[in-house]
């Protein structure tokens, strides 16, 4: 099939990094972009989509942008891909196949070396993208090979392993460089404030001290929260100079699959903490534990639990009890505004919440009232359904439908070809891999149908199964239909349903009301 023409349609320049952080070491951004820019036509316009900032593997399709790349060519709305080399756009060799097919089929350069974009139809062209393709793929799995081998021989040489720990840093040479092997050395101003941690930690519980800590002022930027002082507590064992390896399952390029039992060993690094520090804390910890843990909780259920949402910090609010005259008062609060986490605006600075708690019972009682007041009429269904299968039905008959049915006819063939031994297990699996992928990212509107037939059959008898409903029953049909509920001044602000079960519901008039802040992380190493 002939190529665009390259000045009616932009070309899509695709980055992808694999590694966690920006200073890792890999190719940037930038070294990418400008190495595919060099391969697109002159005068072309350019859409830059990028899968940086996280693990973003070759060996996976589900990737953001990837999948935005696959819409755009599917959708006719680009005229070629660049890439600084082929393993940046996959390291699997069914998903690099299936991405010059689906190329060839639209008509859209793809330029990810230095040979010509029509170069890669010819036979030739195919034969060393596959093998290159398979290439890569090999790689990819020898380079996971090499780094679980270092990670053993890291932790039996009892060096640490991941990122640079509070209270230490890796060693240096003269020009700047991490001095290999690698070994940590203590930084004193962060040391100081561990030990402070831990003889805190004796007789005050995690949130208490960490509410002490910002008093004292003994951090700057991120403030202090729980969650920050528990990952020092996680990190016990490496202050007191060891090195640790959790418990879990090692799988090796071979297929063989070992488990691995929790183990420590002594580290190259100096301790911070004495044997005298560290005993106390962990018996005033292990203490505290157990005096939690006498005595049972009751099991609350909270409807609203993982839907509910400050309105002024834009948290997820958290179900909370208080014991008082013999009866128990449940409420949703605020974590931010109990000082349990903490919520950082667009300049990174800190939100401040005074929010108060929400009774619990009357919000579920509200929103339990919406559910049932809001549905909307059997007729108004059935005809939103009857318009819904008159646009599936055009959908399916479109560019969509016919390219859905020749996959799923090359998905018989392929089939049939295996069963009569014609190809082999690996080939088929490969084929088939690569089907699986076009079809995966067709437009999904074809089932919209039985998505909302399916969400029909729970949603029209809600509102009689909710008279004979458990609480715990309660919470899984609000989680159904209700995607949050954002609450002020001890009341509900704005109710919005979830995007399948809007369809049956009446729009809230506060429903667009409210736009959420960006939310942190709150389990952020300190």
């Amino acid at each position: 099939m002939a190529l665009r023409e390259p000045s009616l349609l932009p070309w899509a320049v695709y980055v992808r990094r694999s590694q966690k952080e920006d200073r890792d070491a890999d190719l940037s951004d930038e070294q990418q972009e400008a190495a595919a820019r060099r391969r697109i036509p002159p005068g072309a316009p350019v859409i830059v989509i990028a899968d940086s900032g996280g693990k973003n593997s070759g060996g996976s399709v589900l990737r953001p942008g990837y999948q935005r790349l696959l819409e755009l060519i599917h959708t006719d709305a680009v005229g070629g891909v660049a890439a600084y080399d082929k393993s940046r756009l996959n390291r699997d060799t069914g998903a690099q196949v299936a991405l010059r097919e689906l190329c060839m089929a639209h008509g859209v350069g793809l330029a990810a070396d230095d040979s010509p974009p029509e170069h890669l139809w010819t036979a030739e062209g195919g034969l060393i993208w596959e093998t290159s393709s398979a290439a890569d793929a090999y790689m990819r799995r020898k380079q996971s090979e090499k780094m679980r081998a270092q990670a053993v021989t890291a932790f039996e040489s009892g060096r640490h392993r991941g990122d640079d720990p509070f209270g230490y840093e890796s060693d240096r040479d003269a020009g700047g460089h991490i001095a290999q092997p690698r070994r940590l050395v203590v930084v004193e101003e962060e040391a100081t404030v561990v030990h402070r941690v831990f003889a805190l930690l004796t007789h005050h519980p995690f949130a208490e001290t960490g509410r002490i800590l910002n008093d004292e002022g003994r951090r700057r930027g991120r403030p202090w929260s729980k969650e920050s002082v528990k990952d020092l507590w996680r990190r016990r064992r490496l202050y007191r100079g060891y090195v640790t390896r959790r418990a879990g399952k090692r799988k090796y390029g071979d297929g063989l699959v070992l488990q691995v039992t929790a183990d420590e060993r002594p580290g190259t690094h100096d301790p911070i903490l004495s044997e005298d520090e560290y005993g106390a804390a962990v018996a005033a910890v292990e203490a505290r534990r157990r005096q939690r843990s006498a005595p049972r909780r009751a099991h609350r259920v909270y409807l609203l639990r993982g839907v509910t949402i400050c309105a002024t910090c834009g948290s997820r609010m958290r179900g909370d009890a208080r014991l008082s005259r013999g009866k128990a008062w449940r409420y949703y609060a605020c974590p931010v505004s109990d000082g349990k986490s903490t919520t950082l605006d667009d300049q990174g600075q800190s939100v401040p919440c005074e929010a108060r708690r929400v009774p619990a019972e009357a919000a579920e009682q509200q929103v339990l009232d919406s559910i049932r007041s809001m549905r909307l009429p059997d007729e108004a269904v059935a005809e939103y359904r009857a318009e819904l299968a008159r646009l599936v039905e055009a959908e399916d008959t479109g560019e969509v439908g016919r390219q859905r049915e020749r996959l799923l006819a090359r998905v018989a063939r392929v089939t049939e070809m295996y069963e009569w031994g014609h190809v082999s297990p690996e080939d088929y699996q490969a084929k088939r891999a690569a089907i699986d992928v076009e079809l995966a990212a067709l437009p999904a509107e074809n089932r919209r149908l039985e998505s909302f037939d399916e969400m029909a059959r729970r949603v029209l008898d809600l509102p009689d199964a909710m008279e004979q409903a458990s609480p715990a029953a309660l919470r899984e049909l609000v989680s159904l239909v209700v995607d949050r509920v954002v609450t002020q001044d001890r009341e509900v602000l704005a109710l919005e349903w979830a995007p399948a079960a809007a369809p049956f519901f009446a729009q809230p008039e506060s429903a667009s009301f409210w736009r959420p802040r960006r939310e942190s992380n709150p389990r952020r190493r300190p």
